[in-house]
């Protein structure tokens, strides 16, 4: 990213389907809001706070450990099989609250 993007990394999830689309963009997100005399601010817990001076947070962290993996050849610790798990109990979960019943999932 450019030293003038307000986040070091973009974490955005959008899916598109037949009769909607979900969007979710937590890259700018508000959790804390912050109220001080000469300023207000939405200061990113998520992606990297600054502590004692390095970077952290779960986007930060987890994008480290990918390339150290990649660099290292070491395997990553979320599988693309994790991923096709989550993505099938996301969809449960939109299944679920669209007909109001309980959705098994099949791994």
């Amino acid at each position: 990213m450019p030293d003038t993007s307000p986040s070091y990394n973009h974490f955005k999830v959008s899916i598109v389907g037949s009769k909607g689309v979900f969007n979710m963009d937590l890259t700018h997100n508000q959790l804390i809001e912050r109220y001080l005399e000469g300023r207000c601010d939405h200061p990113d817990v998520l992606d990297a706070p600054l502590i004692r001076g390095r970077h952290v947070g779960f986007v930060y962290e987890s994008i480290r450990h990918f390339v150290d993996c990649v660099a290292d050849d070491k395997p990553v610790a979320a599988t693309l099989d994790d991923g096709v798990r989550v993505s099938k109990v996301i969809l449960a979960i939109m299944q679920s609250a669209s007909s109001r019943e309980p959705v098994k999932v099949a791994y």
